[in-house]
């Protein structure tokens, strides 16, 4: 009986002990899950939190770029506007002058060559004319060729194969330049990269004398114009060409030789000078007309006072002054 009530302790106390055990073990076990799973939610809902300050972040930025954006284009608008209003009112002065289109165009073109700026520690830009030039050259303008023979009576018909083409004048002296200062200072490409355009009574509106010379191109010849200043002014125009001394016409290894205005590129002579015989017929002409010079002014002057006119205009040609 003592043997069974201790081996009965004895099995109770094992129990005890494996029961123990396991109950330790077990509570531990629910001690990690729960702590796995509220780690888990805690996680889950820092991201999500996380995620959704990021997602208003970005929406806050992007209203701003929109807003950017947006107050881009009512600058850009305004800007657009102003210079519409800008232009509008350079339309307006360009109407009321002749030469503020040559104008406003030299200036935008000076501006974007920075070849024809002003350079670096230069007081004054590149001209057209430099000064071993300015004793007879100041300025260039171009004007219409209809325009400037409608304007002046030259007394010869204009080219109807040139109409619609320029004219140049030069400038001889600064005094003689145009009043508008714009076009005197384009005239010499101060700061400007094209020649002015004007009308033909403003490029000579302080011209006190005009000398005029009309040119061709006869034949294609390649044709020069040397322009000498501080020269006796002979109001003649000399021209040489590169000729042979026979009439084979031009050759360009010849040197330029002193010609008359009948030479031509093919060789001919057209104005040689007269012959003996020609100059006596000429003489016998003039002789004519010496004799007679008393009797035909009484006669002119009976026709005069049948006219009833201060100015009578008389053309002859060739012959026609001998029977004047």
């Amino acid at each position: 009986m003592p043997e069974q009530r201790v081996q009965r302790t004895i099995h109770k106390k094992s129990s005890s002990s494996g029961r123990g055990a396991l109950f330790k073990t077990t509570t531990w076990i629910l001690i990690v899950i729960c702590a796995s799973c509220s780690s888990f939610y805690i996680g889950a809902f820092a991201g999500i939190a996380a995620s959704g300050g990021q997602n208003n972040n970005n929406t806050a930025a992007d209203h701003k770029l929109n807003a950017n954006n947006n107050n881009n284009n009512q600058i850009d608008d305004k800007e657009l506007q102003r210079r519409a209003e800008e232009l509008a009112d350079q339309k307006l002065k360009l109407l009321t002058s002749s030469h503020k289109l040559q104008e406003l165009c030299n200036k935008h073109m000076c501006s974007n060559n920075p070849a024809d700026q002003k350079p670096h520690g230069s007081k004054e830009v590149h001209k057209l004319f430099p000064r071993p030039l300015n004793h007879f050259a100041n300025g260039l303008v171009r004007v219409s060729k209809d325009d400037i023979m409608s304007t002046f009576d030259f007394g010869v018909p204009p080219n109807p194969h040139s109409a619609g083409k320029d004219a140049l004048i030069l400038y001889n002296t600064a005094k003689a330049l145009p009043n508008d200062r714009y076009l005197a200072a384009a005239a010499n490409l101060n700061g400007y990269t094209a020649l002015p355009f004007t009308n033909a009574t403003t490029a000579t509106e302080n011209c006190d004398s005009l000398n005029v010379v009309f040119t061709d191109i006869p034949g294609g010849m390649r044709q020069c114009f040397a322009l000498i200043g501080g020269q006796y002014q002979s109001y003649h125009v000399q021209r040489w060409m590169r000729r042979a001394d026979n009439r084979n016409g031009l050759n360009k290894e010849e040197p330029l030789k002193l010609s008359s205005r009948g030479h031509t590129g093919g060789g001919r002579e057209e104005f040689p000078a007269p012959k003996g015989r020609e100059v006596a017929e000429h003489q016998e002409v003039l002789k004519s007309y010496l004799n007679e010079v008393k009797g035909i002014k009484s006669r002119l002057m009976s026709v005069l006072k049948k006219m009833n006119s201060k100015q009578v205009v008389v053309m002859t040609c060739n012959h026609g002054q001998s029977e004047l």
